[in-house]
């Protein structure tokens, strides 16, 4: 019995020191270390390469085609024209990054006898030279865009925060509570625009406007309306709701007029839906393409969705699209807002 006991102690410990070997000798999983730039490999340049790369910076900022003017002569440079909407520095930046991708030495100098950025690319054993040109009276053809934001009292504090930083202009849309118009002080003193919804059943009771209201109550609540929100960019009505489409709109609007106040109907909003980040980019890109004829656009977004489409509008505005927080220079015109 004792030398079976000695034997399963002597086999016990051979295990764990075998055990011990092969966790000391185990492989470590090494996480992956990113690459520095300095150490990838680049392409080369050819001159195919940066006509293509020129095209795309073209496109990327709305610039025609015909504006890359290819010199026929082998020791003169060509010319890339630039609109005077568009700001040098910035086409220049463009252009610079894109050449940073590949290791052939470009060098930027300022031609004075043509007034414009030189840009000089070795390819080996030659140069390949071309001119950046403001081009006199030429002007992208261009929109004016505005973001309204709805649902904002739902949002998350992350969400707010990140809406209070949005760098774009935007209009917030709220609801008449005595919440919001605690909440709207705050946007005052940030200048933060609002507009207040009109005739929704999610108001308060002193705000509420019902079809079967008396009119001396309804000229109260407009008064009120005006009064408790009295820096509202405009109000606006649900083009749903019950009372947009009431007989008593328009006395409703002739009351907000009075009182030099816009009263819009949300139908001048194009919604951007979807739940996710690839289904708004997706609803926000088809209903720019259908709309984009439109010299003014709106659009009204969720807290999400602004997020979600925040590079859409940075390529936008690359294309000389004006981002602004001005409904009336957005396209929502005075006889638009108060049209029944």
């Amino acid at each position: 019995m004792v030398k079976f006991k000695l034997a399963l102690i002597v086999l016990l410990a051979s295990a764990s020191v075998v055990l011990f070997i092969v966790k000391q000798e185990a492989p470590k999983t090494v996480e992956p270390k990113e690459v520095p730039d300095s150490l990838k490999v680049k392409r080369t340049l050819n001159p195919g390469l940066i006509d293509s790369i020129l095209t795309a910076v073209q496109s990327e900022y709305s610039i025609p085609d015909s504006f890359y003017v290819k010199s026929k002569k082998k020791n003169r440079p060509h010319k890339f024209f630039v609109p005077e909407d568009l700001p040098l520095p910035t086409l220049e930046n463009a252009l610079w990054s894109k050449f940073a991708d590949f290791k052939n030495k470009v060098a930027v100098g300022y031609n004075k006898k043509d007034k414009a950025s030189a840009f000089k690319i070795e390819l080996g054993d030659s140069l390949f030279s071309f001119l950046v040109v403001k081009k006199k009276g030429a002007l992208r053809t261009t929109s004016h865009l505005s973001i309204v934001i709805s649902g904002y009292e739902e949002a998350d504090e992350d969400e707010k925060k990140y809406l209070r930083e949005y760098p774009e202009p935007y209009v917030m849309l709220l609801k008449p509570t005595k919440q919001v118009q605690v909440l709207s002080k705050d946007f005052d003193d940030q200048n933060i625009p609002y507009a207040i919804l009109v005739g929704g059943s999610d108001a308060d009771m002193e705000f509420q406007i019902e079809d079967d209201h008396p009119k001396r109550r309804i000229e109260t609540t407009v008064s009120g309306l005006v009064s408790a929100f009295p820096n509202a960019s405009f109000f606006f009505s649900d083009i749903q709701s019950a009372f947009a489409g009431s007989v008593i709109f328009p006395f409703v609007k002739e009351k907000f007029d009075a009182k030099k106040k816009k009263l819009v109907k949300s139908s001048l909003f194009i919604p951007v839906e979807g739940a996710d980040s690839s289904t708004a980019v997706l609803s926000f890109n088809e209903q720019y393409s259908k709309n984009r004829k439109r010299e003014n656009l709106v659009f009204v977004l969720t807290p999400e969705s602004v997020r979600w489409i925040e590079g859409e509008i940075k390529k936008l505005r690359k294309k000389g699209v004006k981002i602004s927080g001005d409904l009336e220079i957005a396209g929502v015109k005075k006889d638009e807002t108060t049209t029944p």
